[in-house]
């Protein structure tokens, strides 16, 4: 006969253990659905980037993070304290370096940046709320069109989004236990968010506040501690960047010093807060066209009367715009409202890219992201995010943590100005929120409870309030745009097209300074130089006198052969701006091809002044005073 099975006594550690295994399978198949479907999601709105005319190109920020890539690689990196948080360049560096340098590679990289965004908040929501909150949160953040968007971008935008993320997630799980090392890892990822994008640093101070809610001032000290510990986890990726920042750049600046301007930007006396202007006349463009480090940089020493450093640049225009805020309460109150309220509007406000443009090459982007009466996807996930929230704060404030990060976070970022990437990394808790306010909603519903119709009542309230007011995008974005593109068509070789856009430029903002030089280039090159003159003349009545313009007009009289117009000109450029050395370099060629050398050489001089180690124009002068001297002796 066959033995008999004994059966071992199962005790309370083997129940756990085959429950936890029991409950694993589902959340596998659950995070393998997710990141199916992700990545479906990214396969097919890659296959459509190449159809857009922005691929492969790099402008205004991905110029400059592009840029600042290669310049790792080549070891040849600013001497000066960083400007922008120094994080995704370096990252983006390795990626060139490991995979070569292409858009691709990029892209892939934040793709799995994204996939793993998706499964930080599935494992937050499940954790938090349930496995049907959390599988309804990862699959929503999979698919989301403005996070997969930019995850095609060269931005900083989707490591970012990451960061933030974990950073919350990392935070929460902190807070709900006593471990060192959970509050270690959760300070390291926050510094790494840091020196990505250091307006999360405030946001720390939600921790310690959740851990004296859950804890009570009885344990004031012990979660000062545990904030200690939190605080100098932050500075373990940060320190590096300060040491950087003083050994090279000779400044103790802790990240970057682009907040100033930034802060100035978003308050002064013309700010609305969509426009994105630099303050400064914007006569330099830099390295790396960077035009808001080079203009405010320019314009601030302009004020100030003497060249400040890189610190004292950020500070200053931090206190002009304390300056008019204090002069302007009331004001700055109307302003600031407006904004909080622009943050979390449904409309995606665009920066250096519309969003909605995706829709001229992607079928899936078209589908997904698109305005109308309701601005969809963030004005329905918005609303319902701010639902999630009351519920949640109402009913047991379990989710207090992520409630105080998307509400801290809006007030916080609104100091600034609005535009869609900058609420981005909010996104996928937004999601989680707002996953969880619409199942509420259901689940009361279905229990025929009044709640129910309260809540979609408050729902309705804040669909109607953060769908309104029509296209609320400024003009002045929408014209830059247009040049954005221009420039990208001009770019590829496709002037007609360029030219067109940047038509549509100056009907949306007939005083759009740079694009009538966009313009008017546009058309030089392509040897229509009286159409290119009437554009410069129309610029010039709007801004007299101002000395790209006036050379520009000379360009187009001396291509026409009216010399004598384009000396004038010429002579006013130099008149308005000393240092114009290509107008030098203009007037001193027409006279010696007028025979006149005395003048030429007058001209070939003062250029000479402004590059004094140019061995050619060194040598041109040597040979043009040789012939004035033999002109004279004869």
């Amino acid at each position: 006969m066959p033995k008999r099975i004994r059966k071992r006594k199962v005790g309370k550690s083997d129940r756990g253990k085959s429950t936890e295994r029991v409950a694993s399978r589902p959340i596998a198949k659950d995070l393998v659905l997710i990141l199916a479907i992700g990545t479906a999601v990214r396969v097919i709105y890659n296959l459509s980037l190449p159809d857009s005319p922005f691929f492969g190109m790099y402008f205004l920020d991905s110029q400059v993070l592009n840029s600042s890539a290669k310049d790792i690689l080549s070891g040849s990196t600013s001497d000066l304290a960083y400007f922008r948080a120094p994080l995704y360049p370096y990252l983006l560096a390795l990626v060139y370096k490991l995979f070569g340098v292409t858009p691709w590679a990029v892209i892939i990289f934040q793709n799995l940046l994204g996939l793993s965004t998706a499964i930080v908040v599935y494992r937050f929501a499940e954790e938090l709320f349930s496995r049907v909150v959390a599988l309804w949160s990862g699959i929503i953040c999979s698919v989301y069109p403005t996070l997969v968007f930019f995850e095609g971008e060269t931005m900083i935008t989707s490591l970012a989004v990451f960061l933030y993320t974990a950073s919350v997630y990392g935070m929460w799980k902190a807070s709900e236990s006593d471990s060192v090392a959970r509050t270690l890892g959760a300070g390291v990822i926050m510094g790494l968010a840091a020196i990505t994008r250091p307006t999360i640093i405030p946001l720390a101070l939600i921790f310690p506040v959740v851990l004296l809610y859950r804890h009570g001032w009885s344990q004031v000290l012990a979660v000062t501690k545990r904030s200690i510990v939190f605080g100098g986890a932050i500075l373990i990726p940060v320190l590096p960047v300060t040491f950087r920042n003083v050994l090279i750049g000779g400044e103790p600046v802790l990240i970057s010093t682009q907040g100033g301007v930034n802060f100035y930007i978003g308050n002064n006396e013309d700010a609305d807060g969509l426009t994105v202007v630099s303050p400064g006349p914007q006569l330099r463009i830099g390295k790396y066209q960077d035009n808001i480090w080079t203009s405010s940089m320019d314009e601030a020493n302009h004020r100030a009367g003497r060249e400040l450093t890189q610190s004292e640049v950020s500070s200053f225009w931090t206190g002009e715009a304390l300056k008019w805020i204090s002069s302007n309460p009331s004001r700055f109150s109307t302003l600031y409202l407006k904004k909080l309220w622009l943050f979390w509007h449904g409309q995606e406000v665009f920066n250096n890219k519309s969003l909605y443009y995706a829709a001229e090459y992607s079928w899936y982007m078209k589908t997904l992201l698109w305005q109308n009466w309701l601005n969809f996807p963030s004005g329905v996930v918005l609303p319902f995010m701010f639902t999630g929230i009351i519920v949640s704060l109402f009913r047991d404030r379990k989710a207090l943590l992520p409630c105080l990060y998307l509400l801290s976070s809006g007030f916080l970022m609104s100091l600034f100005f609005v535009c869609s990437r900058f609420r981005q990394p909010l996104m996928p808790i937004a999601i989680m929120m707002s996953v969880y306010g619409a199942i509420i909603m259901v689940r009361y519903f279905r229990e025929k409870r009044s709640r129910g119709v309260l809540i979609a009542a408050t729902t309705l309230v804040f669909t109607i309030g953060l769908n309104s007011g029509g296209n609320i995008e400024s003009r002045i974005n929408r014209s830059q745009f247009l040049a954005i593109l221009g420039g990208i068509y001009e770019q590829k070789n496709q002037p007609d097209h360029a030219i067109s856009q940047y038509k549509q430029a100056l009907e949306l903002m007939p005083d759009n300074m740079q694009v009538y030089g966009f313009l008017a280039n546009a058309l030089f090159n392509k040897n229509e130089y009286a159409r290119a003159n009437e554009v410069y003349s129309t610029a010039l009545s709007y801004f007299p006198d101002y000395p790209p313009f006036t050379f520009g007009l000379a360009r187009s009289f001396q291509s026409m052969g009216e010399v004598d117009s384009a000396k004038f000109r010429y002579s006013q450029t130099i008149d308005n701006a000393p240092n114009f050395g290509a107008a030098m370099d203009r007037l001193g060629y027409i006279y010696r091809q007028e025979g006149r050398i005395d003048s030429a050489v007058v001209y070939y001089r003062m250029l000479l002044g402004l590059s004094p180690g140019d061995k050619r124009l060194r040598e041109l002068v040597a040979h043009l005073d040789s012939a004035v001297t033999q002109e004279l002796n004869e």
